[in-house]
């Protein structure tokens, strides 16, 4: 596995919250729905070295739907630092060490049907069987089934904006910091239910007209960088993960507020984080406004 799959195989979109949650409106917080379309926007306020910059990611994307913009290029290299929902990833060795289940195996997971449906998906898209699939695959955890399941649903050419914004960072020496831990991140799919976490998987694997029309509808919102559009076609979807959706959403958006502010007092910073954090009443857009910062759209 190399650095780069890995990393794709970690990310995955974070678009469920609420759509039925209240919301206090105040002066300086923007309505909602907005109507400014924009995946890059410039954050000014409170002690905020100039020019930092708040932007959307789709962590997996089809490389012919990829744009990276001069804008965007100009706005990443002027910064400072790059900050990303994680920074540096571990070395591969404890990378498949944090997804690999240790006492268990999907057995304890899934019933007799659904290992069946699996092995039968696992057969058909990767051609493991048997012994093969006994060692390797039954010993992931559940999340990583389905993160590869999600991956392969987008195609085989893909392209990441986390590892193209790294990419930069790392040519022109600036700083790399991460949000929260690849331990963290993994926690939240941990600690679900066994049984939500078998559906989680069961939905993964699932290839039908409905799971192909969302990814697609979720391409398009992105592409015309409608993220409280997005937002809205997100919160259609009744699953495992929207179930949770406050521990998958909104507690990490409010966890990282006092780190945004944090950052933004002390370097010109770069922040890319998954589209689905930005948008919504809950979202890191509004979240800041709430602290007093002002946040001016940048089309792409």
């Amino acid at each position: 596995m190399t650095k780069s799959s890995a990393y794709r195989l970690l990310m995955l979109l974070l678009f469920f919250i609420s759509a039925e949650q209240t919301f206090s409106q105040t002066e300086n917080v923007r309505s909602y729905p907005m109507s400014e379309k924009a995946l890059l926007w410039q954050i000014e306020g409170p002690k905020v070295k100039n020019k930092c910059y708040l932007f959307g990611t789709m962590h997996i994307i089809p490389s012919e739907s990829f744009f990276f913009p001069k804008k965007l290029e100009k706005a990443i290299t002027k910064s400072e630092r790059l900050v990303m929902e994680i920074g540096n990833l571990p070395d591969q060795t404890e990378l498949l060490g944090l997804l690999t289940l240790e006492d268990e195996t999907l057995n304890d997971f899934l019933d007799k049907l659904q290992m069946d449906s699996l092995k039968i998906w696992v057969k058909s898209n990767m051609g493991f069987e048997g012994e093969i699939f006994n060692s390797i695959i039954a010993t992931m955890k559940p999340v990583a089934i389905v993160q590869m399941a999600t991956q392969l649903k987008f195609g085989d050419d893909l392209s990441s904006y986390e590892l193209s914004l790294q990419d930069i960072a790392l040519e022109n020496n600036q700083e790399i910091q991460g949000l929260e831990t690849v331990e963290k991140q993994l926690s939240l799919f941990d600690d679900l239910s066994k049984n939500d976490q078998a559906d989680l998987i069961m939905d993964a694997i699932r290839d039908d007209e409905r799971s192909q029309l969302i990814n697609n509808e979720l391409l398009e919102k992105y592409m015309a960088q409608d993220i409280d559009g997005l937002y809205q076609l997100v919160t259609k979807n009744d699953d495992v993960i929207m179930r949770q959706q406050t521990v998958f959403l909104n507690d990490r958006n409010l966890d990282w507020i006092p780190k945004i502010k944090f950052m933004l007092s002390e370097k010109k910073t770069f922040i890319a984080v998954g589209a689905g954090h930005l948008g919504g009443p809950q979202g890191v857009i509004r979240l800041l406004e709430k602290e007093g910062y002002t946040l001016t759209p940048i089309k792409l």
